[in-house]
């Protein structure tokens, strides 16, 4: 993608939103590997189109409820299929929509897409977390890190960051918030441990 090449801002906008909304080929077979792991949520903080991309032909689309939370009006879910909830807008490919990348930090409480932040931010209290990324420069990302409890005495639920580097305060602060660094691209990560032919995967999904 050659941002430089685009020449004005609306083209630089809509060179974008077509890069995103088109996603290549290994990121979808990315987003195929994490739908099709035994997560009991999926809080996704990416404008990117993977996910519905992933979906096309696929029979993972009934394994999961999938919630656009910059769209679809808060509410109490129930049953047991494992959700994935979006928080980011996603891009589209005319480059018309305005894209919101850390729409998880609107100030608006009554907007749909903080009732579903505070709803993911309960979810993620209470389980084991997995944090996927390939750079720590989200701010939405270092808001779900924040929310953990700094009290070493207290027990805290074991939590992990994926990510291929981390600058010396960023180890710092993980290790503040009780989280283990593994050092991978997400890529790695998902073909290296959410391989459809890796026993644990199966049993997970039993």
């Amino acid at each position: 993608m050659r941002i430089a090449d685009a020449g004005s801002p609306g083209a630089t906008r809509a060179l974008v939103s077509e890069y995103l909304s088109n996603p290549g080929e290994g990121l979808i077979n990315d987003m195929r590997r994490l739908v099709s792991a035994p997560w009991s949520s999926m809080i996704y903080l990416s404008p990117l189109a993977d996910y519905e991309k992933a979906l096309e032909g696929s029979a993972n689309e009934t394994r999961c409820r999938y919630v656009d939370g910059t769209k679809d009006p808060f509410r109490l879910l129930t049953g047991d299929l494992p959700l994935l909830l979006r928080l980011a807008s996603r891009a589209k490919s005319s480059g018309s929509a305005r894209l919101k990348v850390n729409p998880a930090l609107d100030p608006d409480p009554s907007s749909h897409v903080s009732n579903w932040h505070r709803y993911s931010r309960q979810l993620l209290a209470r389980s084991p977390v997995l944090y996927l990324t390939d750079s720590m420069r989200s701010l939405a990302t270092w808001t779900y890190l924040s929310d953990r409890d700094t009290t070493r005495k207290a027990p805290r639920l074991p939590a992990f960051l994926v990510c291929p580097q981390l600058d010396p305060q960023h180890k710092a602060a993980l290790d503040l918030y009780g989280v283990q660094w593994i050092e991978s691209t997400v890529a790695q990560f998902t073909k290296t441990y959410l391989s459809s032919n890796r026993e644990e995967i199966h049993q997970g999904l039993k």
